[in-house]
């Protein structure tokens, strides 16, 4: 079946899924220093510099690529948002862990320098202490402290 338009490009979501997040890492909002400043301008839509990454990444109508990419903002900041509760909340957690626990487990020293090795999460982000392990600045990877590939 030949019909039109199939051969127009689709700005969907499953043709822009994750560009947000790629494009925010490639441009340095991974950082934890730059996590406020974006989560600020997600708030007035998409940043003019996010836009453009994905255009010249991905390609497409600048004017498509702005909208989709202004559907996913409101849940990316939504996300972000939780990381840095989740990271604030995971500080407290965890000392009261370590305080029951009878220090059998890695450090968190230990722990940081396997992130290290291992690097960025598969999009970039820096890994950040929640819970009873550790998320991505992104917030769409978490590894458990007790996770097989943290053991050295």
């Amino acid at each position: 079946d030949d019909d039109d338009d199939d051969d127009e490009p689709s700005f969907g979501a499953p043709d822009l899924n994750g560009a947000l997040e790629e494009a925010c890492v490639a441009l340095g909002y991974g950082d934890p220093a730059r996590r406020a400043e974006l989560m600020d301008a997600l708030t007035n839509g998409v940043p003019d510099d996010v836009v453009a990454q994905v255009v010249a990444t991905r390609g497409g109508d600048r004017g498509a690529v702005a909208q989709e990419l202004a559907r996913q903002a409101g849940p990316f900041r939504e996300a972000l948002k939780r990381v840095a509760v989740a990271t604030r909340l995971g500080r407290k957690i965890d000392k009261d862990r370590d305080a029951e626990a009878g220090g059998d487990d890695l450090t968190d020293e230990d722990i940081v320098q396997r992130l290290r090795e291992m690097g960025p999460c598969p999009m970039g982000f820096a890994w950040h202490r929640e819970g009873s392990g550790w998320r991505c600045g992104g917030g769409s990877h978490f590894v458990h402290d007790d996770d097989p590939m943290l053991q050295a």
